[in-house]
């Protein structure tokens, strides 16, 4: 749903980071999600790259990539199942 609003900006072509990131901190409720969605995905990796890791996580950078260009929505439940494939792994190996 979020890039329901995007879309129609690729569309017509009128897509600029600058003027995005402008936008994006315009006021202060703007600037509460984006600060929140910031901290969110970097909370995330540093939590990730620990576990990943610790766990030794076959494709690790998925879920980076899924955090950049969705969102931690979907890197952080894609990192959850590659950590518990890592689990169930390791266990058979044991």
């Amino acid at each position: 749903m979020p890039y329901s609003q995007l879309i129609p900006i690729l569309i017509e072509g009128n897509f600029s980071l600058h003027l995005m990131m402008n936008q994006l901190f315009i006021n202060r409720v703007s600037t509460l999600f984006a600060l929140d969605l910031f901290i969110t995905a970097t909370v995330f990796i540093v939590f990730a790259l620990y576990e990943g890791f610790k766990f030794k996580i076959k494709y690790l950078w998925l879920p980076f990539i899924a955090t950049i260009l969705v969102r931690a929505s979907l890197g952080f439940p894609l990192f959850l199942y590659l950590r518990e494939i890592s689990l169930e792994k390791n266990n058979d190996n044991n």
